[in-house]
């Protein structure tokens, strides 16, 4: 991570490492990396003890002073020595406050694979990698810090949040981060689903018929009923039709495959459900 962060093109870089307080060499390690790799970027390293990775965002947002923020973490890297000028280009272009792109996810046994990302995803799962988000700081002066609540999908309940609130996103569709599976988040399948559940349940299904539990189902064993797909159907939210349909469309391949697996039905049922959609 840190050789791929000091050698961007764009070097108008103030690179902050958050470091927890540990006795285990890590500081030193840090300090050896700096004086062998950094160049015009200002680095400075901020060591105090914090409460897991978003306390670790949140300390570090209060801490920047530059106009954008991107989130790295240590085995995170750059896809491209261009990815930052990509990204602010892109912002300053479309002056948006989000904007991200494609990214890399490495396996553990060194196999690899390019996302989609489709924002058009955002309620089905998380497709938007955290190493790909360039924040305008000023986001977080509008909407607050991370949620510390949230152990492992903290960013996916901002980044929904964002897109609630009527936040403009710009999407670049190349690779610009790469990240290995393994971390917190793919370690505990279960627990991040859990908390997705809980994240959309707030933000999403506020209706009573939508309990935790259903969305877990949904989320995790993509199991739902027509019956939860009309309901979803009726909700008036702030979200573009696009992720709406596409919302509806994977709950209704969902059913199909689940019950009956007739596919043949989902293209009539879709359509009935945009005719009547929050009638």
């Amino acid at each position: 991570m840190f050789k791929s962060v000091h050698s961007q093109t764009h070097q108008d870089i103030e690179h902050l490492i958050i470091n927890n307080k540990t006795n285990d060499g890590t500081e030193e390690l840090i300090h050896s990396l700096i004086a062998k790799y950094s160049t015009t970027a200002k680095t400075h390293v901020i060591s105090e003890s914090d409460n897991g990775i978003y306390n670790a965002f949140n300390i570090g947002i209060s801490k920047a002073t530059g106009e954008y923020i991107i989130f790295m973490n240590s085995d995170d890297y750059f896809y491209t020595e261009k990815a930052l000028e990509i990204l602010v280009t892109k912002a300053q272009e479309k002056n948006t406050k989000i904007t991200y792109a494609k990214h890399v996810a490495k396996f553990l046994d060194d196999d690899f694979h390019i996302s989609s990302t489709k924002i058009e995803d955002l309620l089905i799962y998380n497709p938007i990698c955290q190493q790909t988000i360039l924040y305008k700081k000023s986001v977080f002066d509008e909407y607050g810090l991370f949620n510390e609540d949230y152990k492992i999908v903290a960013d996916y309940e901002y980044t929904l949040k964002l897109l609630l609130a009527g936040c403009t996103f710009a999407y670049i569709p190349q690779p610009l981060a790469h990240y290995r599976l393994g971390g917190v988040s793919t370690n505990n399948i279960n627990a991040s689903v859990q908390e997705i559940a809980k994240i959309q349940k707030k933000l999403i299904f506020t209706d009573d018929y939508f309990t935790e539990d259903k969305l877990y189902k949904f989320y995790r064993n993509k199991i739902c009923s027509l019956y939860f797909i009309w309901k979803f159907s009726q909700l008036k939210l702030n979200i573009p039709d696009k992720i709406r349909s596409t919302t509806i469309r994977y709950m209704l391949y969902s059913w199909a495959n689940s019950t009956i697996r007739c596919r043949w039905l989902i293209r009539p049922i879709e359509n009935w459900l945009r005719k009547h959609k929050n009638k």
